[in-house]
């Protein structure tokens, strides 16, 4: 296998209570050639973060901490992250995520396979494991991107998930990439649309090697989740996006946010006006979900 050096890269926000369990996550991990840089957002707890981080618990680690004076969003810490990554392959871990204990391996060694077959311009990503105020929900991505699919289409449609803390690519590419610092929500899916447009494959590891916590009491509104914010998005994203892709998050993510917003005739306009226009594999896969949910519940399960 080949010897990778990885830049992780961990982005927070008032995250002193989170980051104990996210950096145990990766002082526990079984492959050791890495770096931390850890970009502290202008955080009202950043000194309780940086006593932690400069602790004995994670003495034997490398680990580069930068507490910002300025706020960067999510999108600018993890490209700060990136300006000061110096491995060969950038992996990102949100603070409040953890990973499987054998990510790193596991990553390592699809790399060094994927590089003996002559590939060159990918990203992986895994599949996660999905908490809801700490209650295990489901496992996604249902399925990996599909030869010939959007990225696009498939984290806008109901099987898709690209999880940022599942993303690992070649520190150039990072470069070349970068999140977009004016998005507060969807830089995920900004960062993964232009990297398709670039192409870019991205290659599916099919185990959940993260493990992605939400919380639900959170306000939609405080997070930039709002239908207002929806519409910004999607009106600067509209040199990335066909007319079909942006149909597909009208169909099955905009409802989300009219829900959150509290508007739900809205939603379901929204679904009904879009669901038609988007792609044959997300209609299939959600009537195919509609049918098994009337089944389960006829047959009382």
């Amino acid at each position: 296998m080949k010897d990778i050096r990885f830049s992780i890269v961990i982005p927070a926000y008032n995250a002193s209570k989170s980051i104990v369990k996210t950096l145990d996550c990766v002082a526990a991990q079984t492959y050791q050639n890495f770096e931390v840089i850890i970009i502290d957002d202008k955080s009202a707890d950043a000194n309780e973060l940086a006593a932690i981080v400069k602790g004995e618990r994670y003495s034997q680690l490398n680990i580069t901490l930068v507490l910002s004076e300025d706020k960067l969003n999510g999108a600018g810490a993890r490209n700060k992250g990136i300006e000061l990554a110096s491995g060969d392959y950038v992996s990102f871990l949100d603070a409040d995520d953890d990973w499987r204990q054998d990510k790193l391996q596991i990553c390592a060694e699809k790399i060094t396979a994927l590089e003996e077959q002559g590939k060159e311009n990918f990203i992986l990503y895994s599949q996660v494991n999905i908490y809801e105020d700490d209650r295990f929900l489901k496992i996604m991505p249902v399925k990996a991107v599909a030869p010939g699919e959007s990225v696009a289409e498939y984290l806008f449609g109901l099987y898709g998930f690209i999880q940022t803390s599942t993303i690992v690519l070649k520190r150039e590419y990072a470069e070349k990439i970068k999140f977009d610092s004016r998005y507060i929500r969807h830089q995920d899916y900004d960062f993964c649309i232009r990297a398709d447009k670039l192409h870019f494959e991205f290659i599916m590891i099919a185990e959940p090697l993260s493990n992605y916590y939400m919380v639900t009491t959170h306000n939609s509104k405080h997070k930039g989740e709002s239908v207002k914010y929806s519409f910004f998005w999607l009106d600067s994203m509209k040199p990335f996006l066909t007319q079909r892709e942006t149909y597909t998050y009208k169909a099955y993510k905009l409802p989300i946010r009219y829900k959150m917003d509290g508007q739900k005739l809205r939603a379901s306009l929204s679904f009904m006006s879009y669901f038609f226009l988007t792609d044959r594999t997300n209609r299939h896969y959600f009537i195919g979900r509609l049918k098994e949910k009337v089944y389960s519940r006829i047959l009382g399960r």
